[in-house]
């Protein structure tokens, strides 16, 4: 039995060693802090990006911010409105970009907010277009009870988790994580290592995590996409094939529309742009017809409550091309110079 023990002692000491470094680097990377304590950080030095590697807490992050500063101005749909920049729009602005779920997401986040005591008097709007593809899944799912417990949420601290220990170990093998991340005052192991992730105001796509110099675009992930759509195979939901327009989606918006104009919201309803590329090989190779009724469907819909929608689906401009995007559908910040300046101006003649 001793021998036994001995033994055990013997294999086990390498551990007594390894197991502590990924919770050293968990917690020196400031990824137990809580939403709330970000906020604090955040508040006080307006410099700090928060960029968490190990969890993915943007809902609630940007629930709790939102309820903290009230905007006048919001900012709300998924990485495709992060390169919006608030002092843009307004002096009192918020960019929440958020996972993109679906309309009723967004209805019930906004009506969540309500409740809160919050809502915006200018709301932004960036919706997808594949949510309108009759193929999408837009389910009957209720998000009300997973929204209302954000703020209890965002109270509490994080743990390392075994999914969160398991990927710090591999980005250690990788040679991803090194001192560096002990100099940053960043907030996460992602936004220290890279300094790239969320601005107090929400605003930042992460294009560092391409690992790109002078530009965004990456050819081999263009031309794997493209042939992926030519030959049927990218499963992803952006890409299904689609060719009438979602009935559910439409029925979500009107919801959504009724809402605004109820709480006297002036909304802003808008599109982001695919690359060139892209978007022609989902025009021509008729598996996509859905995108070319869109924008009738939805100037209807916007229209009838006097909203405006800006549709920049396909950008007809010669100075956009496929190398200001860096996956087929997320434009780089000149792309959104140009879409900034547009809508500000058709705002401010209305």
């Amino acid at each position: 039995m001793f021998d036994f023990y001995k033994k055990l002692l013997k294999y086990c000491i390498p551990l007594f060693f390894f197991i502590p470094i990924p919770a050293f680097i968990y917690y020196i990377g400031l990824e137990h802090l809580s939403i709330k304590d970000s906020f604090v950080l955040q508040n006080k030095d307006r410099e700090i990006k928060l960029g968490k590697a190990y969890s993915n807490d943007i809902q609630t992050t940007s629930f709790y911010y939102i309820l903290q500063e009230k905007p006048e101005f919001l900012i709300l749909g998924a990485s495709r409105v992060a390169n919006f920049k608030c002092e843009d729009f307004s002096e009192s602005c918020y960019n929440a970009n958020i996972n993109a779920i679906s309309v009723k997401f967004y209805l019930q986040y906004l009506m969540e907010l309500q409740k809160n005591g919050y809502c915006p008097k200018d709301l932004l709007l960036g919706l997808e277009q594949w949510f309108f593809n009759n193929n999408f899944n837009c389910d009957s799912k209720d998000y009300s009870d997973e929204i209302c417990n954000y703020l209890s949420f965002a109270n509490k601290k994080q743990h390392i988790t075994p999914y969160a220990y398991r990927k710090i170990v591999d980005d250690l093998l990788l040679g991803k994580i090194n001192t560096k991340m002990i100099e940053s005052k960043n907030i996460g192991v992602s936004a220290k290592m890279r300094n790239t992730g969320r601005s107090f105001l929400g605003t930042g796509y992460d294009y560092n995590f391409f690992k790109l110099k002078k530009s965004i675009y990456l050819e081999d992930d263009h031309k794997r996409l493209l042939n992926s759509i030519k030959e049927n195979t990218y499963l992803d939901s952006r890409y299904i094939n689609g060719n009438d327009i979602n009935v559910n989606t439409i029925n979500q918006l009107e919801y959504l529309l009724k809402f605004c104009k109820d709480n006297k919201i002036k909304l802003y309803v808008f599109l982001a742009p695919f690359s060139p590329d892209v978007l022609l090989e989902m025009k021509t190779n008729g598996n996509y017809q859905y995108l070319n009724k869109i924008n009738k469907v939805l100037t209807t819909c916007v229209n009838k409550y006097n909203y405006p929608l800006f549709d920049y689906t396909e950008m007809n401009n010669p100075e956009i091309t496929s190398y200001n995007f860096s996956d087929g559908y997320h434009g780089d910040p000149f792309v959104y110079k140009i879409i900034t300046k547009e809508i500000l101006e058709q705002i401010h003649e209305k």
